[in-house]
């Protein structure tokens, strides 16, 4: 790391611990390192990607997202597009810091930034979820992409609330849809990197691709990685909310065994569709709920809804994982 650009956004943090003072502390480290540094302010909603390759373009071989996921998610859709030979590193600030946790990151700015230092570069795959017919608006992802029940309550989540009232709150409300949602059906289609070709009816299906997303879920996809080629998929084919319960539950004990109707496996490639006239309701489903629309999500944004194709991307970005 020779000079890197620190990518934050203004208005995030909190009157005790403003933005700019921790991303500051962090580049303090940096600086005295040897690093060269620059701190860049984003300068709207979705600017981070623009402004992460301009810092590329100025001669910065690490863009550092200063920010939660969704912050890592803005710069990295560029930096993967075009190919960028930059590093991406993360300094975990944000409520929600899935990607910092699963590489081990510290939350405090000064302490992460050291472990930047120490950090390897290394080349790995993502995720891209694109809507069908529409593949320009598409989304390259690092942490999961879902379909169905999560994207569903992103789509009626006010994400305001949760920047003013913190995660508890923004869990309450979610617990609230959860209990309130009926789980639609839609068809899945997915390769295995085997090539054989499955295709299911389900209510919720997650491309995976890191192995701990902390608390609760921290085990939410075993055998998922970063430095795999390829996600791993888990495919819920009922609505009962006991049936995800149960899987969270058994995730957070460890437990080896999945409960009925939970699917886990590997794919390299899958289509989520409207289920088709010609495909029987299973009975979990009443015929009314056939037409139901069905959200789609990358990381954390929405992208409309279904169809939807998600594919791993080889070879897609460099990523500072520390050493350990």
């Amino acid at each position: 790391m020779h000079k890197a650009a620190l990518i934050y956004n203004p208005f995030a943090g909190s009157s005790r611990a403003p933005r700019s003072a921790q991303v500051e502390a962090a580049a303090a480290v940096l600086r005295n390192a040897g690093v060269e540094v620059e701190m860049i302010a984003t300068r709207a909603a979705g600017s981070a990607t623009d402004q992460a390759m301009e810092a590329i373009a100025s001669g910065c071989d690490t863009i550092i997202a200063c920010g939660g996921d969704g912050t890592v998610h803005e710069c990295m859709q560029r930096m993967v597009g075009e190919r960028a030979l930059a590093a991406l590193a993360v300094l975990p600030l944000g409520t929600g810091n899935v990607l910092g946790n699963d590489l081990g990151i510290p939350r405090d700015p000064m302490r992460a930034a050291e472990v930047l230092l120490n950090a390897t570069p290394r080349r790995i795959a993502v995720g891209r979820m694109e809507p069908a017919g529409t593949p320009r608006a598409g989304r390259y992802f690092i942490v999961t992409a879902g379909v169905g029940g999560d994207a569903h309550m992103l789509y009626r989540l006010n994400f305001e609330a949760k920047r003013r009232h913190g995660m508890r709150a923004y869990y309450l409300a979610a617990t609230r849809i959860f209990l309130q949602h009926g789980f639609p059906p839609f068809e899945i289609d997915f390769t295995q990197p085997n090539g054989e070709r499955r295709t299911m009816v389900a209510s919720q299906a997650l491309s995976v691709r890191i192995s701990n997303f902390g608390g609760l879920i921290r085990g939410l996809a075993p055998g998922a990685s970063l430095h795999r080629r390829d996600m791993r998929l888990v495919v819920f084919r009922t609505p009962r909310r006991r049936t995800f319960l149960t899987y969270l539950l058994w995730r957070f004990l460890g437990a080896p065994w999945l409960p009925r109707n939970v699917e886990l496996a590997d794919a390299s490639e899958s289509l989520c569709r409207p289920l088709a006239a010609s495909t029987p309701m299973p009975h979990f489903w009443s015929e009314g709920q056939r037409h139901a629309r069905i959200h789609a999500e990358a990381d954390g944004e929405l992208l409309g809804t279904i169809p939807v194709r998600i594919f791993a991307v080889p070879d897609a970005l460099t990523l500072l994982v520390p050493n350990l």
